[in-house]
């Protein structure tokens, strides 16, 4: 059998397992294709299972040296699976081909920025999903402008990429802006880039409103009024923000300085529990309140978490104990528990 026919019965099997047709065109174009013109360049026209596997360790050996992405290699690798199967058989049965669970690795022309990058992000939240948005980032750069120069990645490089995952993340194009933000302005402040035209990509959409309570105007100021009849600056700062913010109890014990834009006054984090990028108002008053608490309560710590813990001195505090603080200021409060 030659490749040619080999990669048209290929083609039509997967056709009639009823993917969509833009399915159908991915698989084609990325992994069947490239497969067979790099099969025929190597080895011929003669379709033999020993060369598709000869064939199949190059790709893996490419990617290990970061020549192709894990897309890409994974890709061709399940075409190669599906031809030898067709070629020994016959027949294609659909199945899982085992692929290995590979970190993905940036392409090696921008890896030592990648990995300086994703070191000084370490300490930021969500560095799972900032590693995956850079390391794509850069694959971009590499396929589609034949890898510029770092100097030269400009915001016309981000808006090819913000085009392409647009779909892909529809639901969280907050935090890929976020992502491309810190990317730039890394590069910028680390002496890689002087151009700031990153500047202009857009940052997450702010709420014009603040976030419904789900207690009464008048159980939220007897909260307030508990708390600050009790001299306590931490406390009084968290039960601010739960009342005016709507922000749930993981997120008071997760907010970060850098969270805090004190000129604009605004919260602007990653929740925990939607994953989705948020910009909350808060008022200069609460945010003084919050000072105070920062400059003249806040132990020394080396957590960047806002909120230490009264317990453990230095240490951020938990989510259970907000929650616990919380329920302790209702019931003094004289205010039955809540939900939501």
């Amino acid at each position: 059998m030659t490749m040619d026919e080999l990669l048209e019965l290929s083609l039509n099997s997967i056709k009639q397992l009823g993917l969509s047709e833009s399915t159908f065109i991915h698989y084609r174009g990325s992994g069947y294709i490239p497969v067979a013109k790099e099969y025929k360049r190597l080895f011929g026209d003669e379709a033999r299972t020993d060369s598709l596997m000869k064939l199949q360790s190059a790709i893996t050996s490419d990617y290990h040296a970061r020549r192709i992405s894990i897309d890409s290699k994974s890709m061709k690798v399940r075409a190669i699976n599906v031809m030898i199967d067709i070629l020994e058989t016959g027949t294609l049965e659909w199945k899982k081909y085992p692929i290995s669970r590979e970190e993905r690795l940036p392409p090696a022309e921008y890896a030592p920025v990648v990995d300086e990058f994703l070191s000084d992000s370490s300490k930021l939240k969500n560095i799972v999903f900032i590693k995956s948005i850079a390391i794509q980032y850069f694959w971009h750069l590499s396929s589609m402008f034949d890898s510029p120069k770092v100097a030269d990645i400009g915001f016309e490089h981000s808006e090819s990429f913000i085009i392409q995952v647009s779909q892909k993340y529809k639901k969280s194009m907050d935090s890929v802006l976020y992502v491309l933000r810190k990317i730039h302005d890394f590069l910028c402040s680390h002496g890689y880039s002087s151009d700031a035209s990153w500047k202009l990509l857009g940052t997450a959409n702010r709420r014009e409103y603040f976030v419904r309570p789900v207690m009464k105007r008048q159980d939220i100021l007897s909260v307030i009024k508990c708390a600050s009849e009790a001299d306590n600056k931490r406390d009084l700062s968290i039960l601010l923000l739960i009342a005016v913010t709507g922000l749930r109890c993981c997120d008071i014990s997760s907010l970060r300085m850098e969270d805090i834009e004190w000129k604009n006054h605004y919260i602007s984090l990653i929740q925990q529990k939607t994953n989705a990028h948020v910009s909350i108002p808060v008022s200069k008053k609460v945010l003084d309140v919050l000072a105070d608490y920062i400059i003249n309560e806040r132990p020394e710590s080396q957590f960047p978490q806002v909120f230490l813990s009264a317990r453990n001195p230095g240490r951020p505090i938990s989510t259970s104990a907000v929650y616990s603080l919380l329920c302790r200021r209702l019931k003094r409060a004289g205010i039955k528990k809540i939900s939501g």
